[in-house]
């Protein structure tokens, strides 16, 4: 890996140093097609698991190096060889019991319960599988291992059958070992009898509202379940004390500066609205308080976004009159294709007043991420990142590249839509202290390092972009300590089927708090800029 380090600025070489963490790789695994889009490890032994096509690969690791181990196959799951559709995710026991979790999507996905498949980590043997709800999208283990929890998505099927989103919460009191899973108690939640108010109600009209909740991603600290549901635009709260919900919050929109057309080249100067419908979720605790941090990705349903230019044509909605103008003022014609015109915006939302026309021009996603407080309040929204992303990527050809995985002949194609797609997230907080998140832009095909120690001032430390050592579209990134204490980043990439490995080396760099003001991009204090890709 070849790396060049950018001084931001000469005069500050003197001043004093501190730590921070950059990313290099140091491996890379190839799992092979429909494989390596979701990764777990096992400290105690060593051990990755990555779905792949019709089951877990299984890897050891140490120190960097991977061997390839035993292979778990479901592909029989749902009785016959083509009952299955695919596995979304998988996670391994951390205490270390011998076990990890595969879900496991049927064919018949609209109208059969998805199933949650037990394998042995060391064997690769299939221990056997539940029910859970619904297209289930995600699994995690709670990390003390007593529970293990699945979002259930309902999406519905190509029947069009309507299903109800749902989590499922598996208590594993009772399992001490491969076999005792039999002794695991599945429980599934929806959320019907729920104050549902201020979530985005997207799917059928005929259907009632819970039936279109859509659960995507979770992460657990502290009693807590927290649960993005992305098309809904929001965050759900499940407390494993009462096996209830607690609070429901609606993500509302985001002020945002963009680029937001596909034909202008870089020009990061358009100001609409964004919804933040996160992908990814993590959370850690400090100081009393739990953080959440969401990948704000962004998703429409099929007849949910329209261009700019379509609005109050063939039936859709129209921009109210007072926003033409105020619109016009700024670019002659704020339809032209240069301007604002092929954005796709949602047409269900930015009616501020009710008059059924559009006063916010509101794009999904945020381009971005953000920090919520466990009471749901915003903390701290970094805007949209092509700014940072343009500073710190050598290449402005992965700019808003249209091609899954910032493949660069695609240049500025995903402008229009939700640029550089923030997908992917972990965090993990070090015995210092010290809080990294690592965020995956699936089209920019890079991963950025921020130090959110400080929760209302993250700290961009990184970047790196991994496409000309043939790894494409990061889609799950997980952060790891081997058997020596080193740590490492493990990131699935979807497209290309491989996953790479990167060390997190602690770097000595001048003291934030001297130059903060001199390098916000964005509202976040820039603390390296590291320039980098393969060579």
């Amino acid at each position: 890996m070849k790396k060049t380090a950018l001084s931001l600025l000469s005069c500050l070489a003197a001043l004093p140093a501190f730590g921070a963490y950059s990313l290099n790789l140091v491996n890379q695994v190839n799992v092979g097609s429909g494989g390596a889009e979701i990764l777990s490890y096992q400290k105690n032994t060593g051990t990755i698991a990555s779905t792949a096509s019709g089951g877990i690969q299984l890897y050891s690791f140490s120190g960097g190096a991977v061997s390839t181990g035993a292979f778990a196959d479901f592909s029989s799951s749902f009785g016959t060889t083509s009952g299955l559709d695919n596995i979304s995710s998988t996670a391994l026991d951390p205490l270390n019991r011998g076990f990890g979790l595969a879900a496991l999507i049927p064919n018949s996905n609209g109208g059969e319960l998805g199933q949650l498949g037990f394998y042995d980590y060391s064997t690769g043997a299939v221990l056997g599988s539940v029910n859970v709800g619904y297209h289930p999208d995600s699994v995690i283990f709670s990390g003390d291992g007593r529970y293990a929890f699945v979002a259930n998505e309902g999406e519905n099927g190509a029947d069009g059958g309507e299903v109800p989103g749902s989590v499922s919460v598996i208590d594993l009191l009772n399992v001490s070992s491969t076999a005792d899973i039999g002794n695991a108690v599945v429980n599934t939640y929806d959320f019907q009898g729920q104050d549902l108010s201020g979530l985005r109600d997207y799917a059928s009209p005929n259907a009632p509202t819970y039936m279109n909740i859509e659960p995507e991603y979770l992460s657990y600290s502290n009693g807590k379940l927290y649960v993005s549901l992305q098309e809904n635009n929001g965050i759900a709260e499940f407390d494993t004390a009462t096996s209830s919900w607690s609070n429901i919050w609606s993500l509302g929109t985001r002020d945002l500066v963009v680029d937001a057309s596909d034909l202008d080249g870089v020009n990061v100067d358009d100001a609409v609205k964004g919804l933040p419908m996160p992908d990814t979720i993590a959370s850690f605790e400090k100081d009393g308080t739990t953080y959440i941090v969401t990948a704000n990705e962004g998703d429409a349903a099929s007849d949910d976004e329209e261009r700019v230019k379509d609005l109050g044509t063939d039936g859709l909605p129209a921009v109210d009159p007072a926003t033409i103008a105020a619109l016009n003022l700024i670019y002659g014609d704020f339809t032209d294709n240069e301007a604002l015109g092929r954005l796709q915006v949602s047409i269900m939302d930015g009616d501020t007043d009710g008059d059924g026309d559009i006063d916010e021009l509101t794009m999904f996603g945020t381009r971005g991420f953000s920090i919520l407080d466990d009471e749901g309040n915003l903390v701290v929204d970094s805007g949209s990142l092509e700014n940072l992303l343009l500073a710190m990527e050598p290449d402005v050809n992965y700019h808003n590249a249209e091609g899954e995985g910032g493949i660069p002949d695609s240049f500025d194609g995903r402008s229009d839509n939700k640029g550089p797609e923030p997908e992917g997230l972990d965090v993990i907080q070090l015995e210092d202290g010290t809080v990294l998140l690592a965020l995956g832009m699936e089209r920019q095909n890079g991963i950025l390092l921020f130090d959110i120690t400080d929760p209302s001032n993250p700290l961009a430390l990184d970047y790196i972009n991994s496409y000309e050592d043939g790894m494409i579209a990061p889609e799950s990134l997980k952060f790891i300590e081997d058997d020596e204490g080193r740590l490492f980043l493990l990131t699935g990439y979807e497209v290309s089927g491989n996953y790479g490995i990167y060390s997190l080396d602690l770097t000595a760099v001048p003291e934030p708090a001297a130059y903060a003001a001199f390098a916000g991009v964005l509202g976040l204090g820039l603390v390296l800029w590291r320039r980098r890709r393969t060579a």
